[in-house]
């Protein structure tokens, strides 16, 4: 069962379960985008349904995983950038790309990952460091990343609902990348997210991070709510004091979320894009 204890949270479990968890929610993430109109607004201001999906495509000007092994194995250093500048720009050069277009280079990001992760060189050099502008995470971590970026952009198309499987795979990732961060920066912590769709809840020590499902009642800071409505808040797509006056998101030890501090203006960017960045972000200044 994916989520255990290892030092590296979720990026140090069976391999094998991780890729199954990080290829599914793209199958469900292409489901919604098949029943979206590509042409219509998206949630984001200003922004159609396409432009929210033209940068997680793979392009033939735009090919991420290549550069994230070649940095896993040691060839060459990751171009520092911000992700909202590199985003911006290629929007611009693919403006007239067609609904076919788009798909297939989402299809094509999806057929890329999972080429690397059924290889040996997943195994090989999963675990190994690579440099984001947040900072050095494993490979595995950035990849099992997107999944909190595919959950939230399926809600952005206001398309078909997203599925339960992809929205706890968006909460997994989530909660496993700010476990991450936290450890990264010495905060010594656990915090959990209980939902419907499913809970995690991450321990970060000195020694690295550990992801693990939760259930039930828990100990320390954490917050219950829909898996729908915990990305939304940490995405800042919902107005969280309306939530919390409104009952649909319930927080425990308030005060215990201060420990995340720390990482608030220490967290320039996230590997996963934007939207993962603004949601560790979130955790952080919550309370």
């Amino acid at each position: 069962m994916l989520g255990a204890l290892t030092p590296l949270g979720l990026a140090g479990t069976d391999v094998h379960e991780l890729s199954a968890a990080i290829l599914s929610a793209w199958d469900d993430f292409l489901s919604v985008v098949d029943s979206a109109d590509l042409s219509k607004p998206s949630r984001l201001k200003g922004l159609s349904c396409r432009d929210v999906l033209v940068h997680l495509g793979t392009w033939d000007d735009h090919l991420v995983l290549p550069g994230l092994v070649a940095a896993a194995e040691g060839d060459t250093a990751e171009a520092a950038g911000s992700p909202d500048d590199i985003n911006c720009a290629l929007l611009a050069r693919h403006t007239d790309a067609t609904h076919d277009d788009v798909r297939a280079a989402l299809v094509r990001s999806r057929a890329d990952i999972a080429a690397f992760l059924g290889s040996d060189e997943a195994a090989r050099i999963g675990t190994r460091v690579v440099t984001a502008s947040v900072g050095r995470l494993p490979l595995l971590t950035v990849l099992s990343a997107g999944r909190y970026e595919l959950a939230v952009h399926a809600l952005d198309l206001r398309a078909d609902e997203p599925s339960a499987a992809l929205l706890g795979n968006g909460l997994a990732a989530l909660i496993d990348v700010t476990g991450a961060l936290a450890q990264q920066h010495g905060i010594a912590m656990t915090l959990t997210a209980l939902a419907p769709e499913g809970g995690w809840s991450f321990t970060s020590t000195a020694e690295g991070w550990t992801t693990s499902r939760a259930s039930g009642s828990f100990s320390g800071p954490g917050v219950r709510a829909a898996a729908a409505v915990l990305l939304d808040a940490s995405a800042g797509r919902a107005f969280l004091p309306a939530l919390l006056a409104r009952r649909r998101l319930k927080v425990q030890d308030m005060t215990g979320f201060l420990q995340l501090a720390p990482m608030i203006d220490a967290v320039p960017g996230l590997p996963g894009g934007p939207v993962l960045r603004k949601g560790v972000k979130a955790l952080a200044r919550l309370f």
